[in-house]
Protein backbone atom coordinates (compact mmCIF):
# COMPACT_ATOMS: atom_id res chain seq x y z
CA UNK A 1 0.00 0.00 0.00
CA UNK A 2 1.25 3.60 -0.69
CA UNK A 3 0.90 7.01 0.33
CA UNK A 4 -0.41 9.55 -1.58
CA UNK A 5 3.18 10.80 -1.85
CA UNK A 6 4.44 7.72 -2.61
CA UNK A 7 6.25 6.26 0.72
CA UNK A 8 5.02 2.61 1.53
CA UNK A 9 2.04 2.63 4.43
CA UNK A 10 2.07 0.03 6.53
CA UNK A 11 -1.34 -0.54 8.56
CA UNK A 12 0.69 -2.81 11.36
CA UNK A 13 2.56 0.27 11.95
CA UNK A 14 -0.28 2.96 12.01
CA UNK A 15 -2.92 1.91 13.83
CA UNK A 16 -3.51 0.14 16.95
CA UNK A 17 -5.44 -3.52 16.51
CA UNK A 18 -7.48 -4.49 18.88
CA UNK A 19 -6.62 -7.73 20.57
CA UNK A 20 -10.10 -8.64 21.34
CA UNK A 21 -11.57 -8.56 17.57
CA UNK A 22 -8.56 -7.87 15.77
CA UNK A 23 -10.09 -4.31 13.71
CA UNK A 24 -7.94 -1.40 13.59
CA UNK A 25 -8.45 1.26 15.69
CA UNK A 26 -8.68 4.76 14.45
CA UNK A 27 -6.58 5.91 17.30
CA UNK A 28 -2.62 5.01 17.97
CA UNK A 29 -2.33 2.31 20.72
CA UNK A 30 -1.23 5.72 23.73
CA UNK A 31 0.87 3.04 25.52
CA UNK A 32 -1.13 3.97 28.60
CA UNK A 33 -3.14 1.01 30.90
CA UNK A 34 -5.38 1.99 33.22
CA UNK A 35 -6.56 -0.07 35.79
CA UNK A 36 -9.99 -0.61 37.48
CA UNK A 37 -11.35 -2.18 40.87
CA UNK A 38 -15.34 -2.36 41.83
CA UNK A 39 -17.01 -1.62 45.18
CA UNK A 40 -20.09 -1.95 46.48
CA UNK A 41 -22.00 1.93 46.72
CA UNK A 42 -21.86 3.28 50.33
CA UNK A 43 -18.94 0.84 51.31
CA UNK A 44 -17.03 3.39 53.57
CA UNK A 45 -14.06 1.39 53.19
CA UNK A 46 -14.40 0.83 49.64
CA UNK A 47 -12.81 -3.35 49.78
CA UNK A 48 -12.59 -4.28 46.11
CA UNK A 49 -15.48 -6.51 44.73
CA UNK A 50 -13.25 -7.35 41.50
CA UNK A 51 -10.55 -6.08 39.62
CA UNK A 52 -9.99 -5.36 35.80
CA UNK A 53 -8.31 -3.47 33.04
CA UNK A 54 -11.87 -2.62 31.89
CA UNK A 55 -14.35 -0.73 34.22
CA UNK A 56 -17.04 -2.30 31.85
CA UNK A 57 -15.86 -5.87 32.18
CA UNK A 58 -14.93 -5.16 36.29
CA UNK A 59 -18.48 -4.06 36.52
CA UNK A 60 -20.00 -6.91 34.78
CA UNK A 61 -17.98 -9.65 36.80
CA UNK A 62 -18.82 -8.11 40.14
CA UNK A 63 -22.45 -7.92 39.20
CA UNK A 64 -21.98 -11.82 38.32
CA UNK A 65 -19.89 -12.91 41.09
CA UNK A 66 -22.80 -11.37 43.54
CA UNK A 67 -25.71 -11.33 41.88
CA UNK A 68 -26.22 -8.15 42.56
CA UNK A 69 -27.28 -5.00 39.83
CA UNK A 70 -24.83 -3.09 37.71
CA UNK A 71 -26.19 -0.19 39.94
CA UNK A 72 -25.25 -1.31 42.94
CA UNK A 73 -21.71 -0.83 42.38
CA UNK A 74 -18.81 1.86 41.64
CA UNK A 75 -15.92 1.62 39.49
CA UNK A 76 -12.55 3.21 41.10
CA UNK A 77 -9.19 3.81 39.06
CA UNK A 78 -6.31 2.17 40.75
CA UNK A 79 -2.58 2.36 40.20
CA UNK A 80 -0.86 -0.80 38.66
CA UNK A 81 0.79 -1.75 41.84
CA UNK A 82 -2.55 -2.02 44.28
CA UNK A 83 -3.89 -3.40 40.66
CA UNK A 84 -1.35 -6.32 41.11
CA UNK A 85 -1.53 -6.43 44.80
CA UNK A 86 -5.44 -7.34 44.92
CA UNK A 87 -5.05 -9.47 42.16
CA UNK A 88 -2.77 -11.71 43.71
CA UNK A 89 -5.15 -12.69 46.19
Amino acid sequence: MRCPDGSKFSLARSVHLSTSLAMPSLHPDPGIEYYYKTCRKGDREAKPVTVNQSPVAALANASDITGLPRDNFEVHEISKEEFEKLRSR
